[in-house]
């Protein structure tokens, strides 16, 4: 068990959390976790490469925004240049997803907070890892031939038809009713109440 009050106090005394991750064997994260719960701050600001890969491996991907607001890093603008030097030394891999326009019947917002923004990631098995993630389950399978075909567009290589699990769901018929009218009250078809359901 970690010495939480000591790593604390040598922070309080000026310690960074990287020296503090190092002396207790334990990842730049543990320790950041440790402080942000305990609403302790490192008068270190300087965050080293191997901590944002760190991050970016904890997340899977993460965008410029989410990697300044985890450090509390001040200039945004800095970082991104920064992260744009990484992928260009090959550290670290980017990509930007455009905007996925779903059928006109159906309303499905992959990606919320993701769409038009830098993405980083280490490896594509992450990557795919976390766009598989982020696909409702229990979708038709014509509409993930349709998000397939998104992401074949975007340069990825995720068939979502061999993927993504059905879900059967029934009903007696007085469930049927009652599902019928929440959906007329919330303006949805009973498809995406359930979908929004199982979410």
């Amino acid at each position: 068990m970690l010495p939480e009050e000591q790593i604390l106090k040598n922070i309080q005394k000026g310690c960074s959390i990287n020296s503090q991750a190092v002396e207790h064997g334990v990842s730049w994260n543990v320790i950041k976790r440790i402080c942000d719960k305990n609403k302790t701050s490192s008068q270190h600001t300087h965050i080293t490469e191997s901590e944002i890969i760190e991050y970016i491996l904890e997340k899977k991907v993460a965008t410029a925004k989410e990697i300044a607001e985890y450090f509390k890093h001040s200039s945004r603008q800095n970082l991104r240049i920064r992260l744009q030097s990484m992928v260009a030394r090959k550290q670290i891999k980017r990509t930007k997803l455009s905007t996925f326009k779903s059928p006109k019947k159906h309303e499905y917002r992959l990606f919320k907070g993701y769409m038009e923004t830098y993405l980083f990631y280490k490896n594509d098995s992450d990557f795919k890892q976390w766009v598989i993630k982020q696909i409702p389950t229990g979708l038709p399978q014509n509409i993930r031939k349709i998000i397939t075909q998104y992401l074949t567009n975007q340069g990825l290589k995720i068939d979502l038809t061999k993927i993504t699990p059905m879900i059967a769901v029934s009903f007696t018929k007085d469930e049927y009713k009652k599902l019928k009218r929440e959906a007329k009250k919330q303006k949805k078809g009973i498809k995406e109440l359930i979908l929004d359901a199982t979410k």
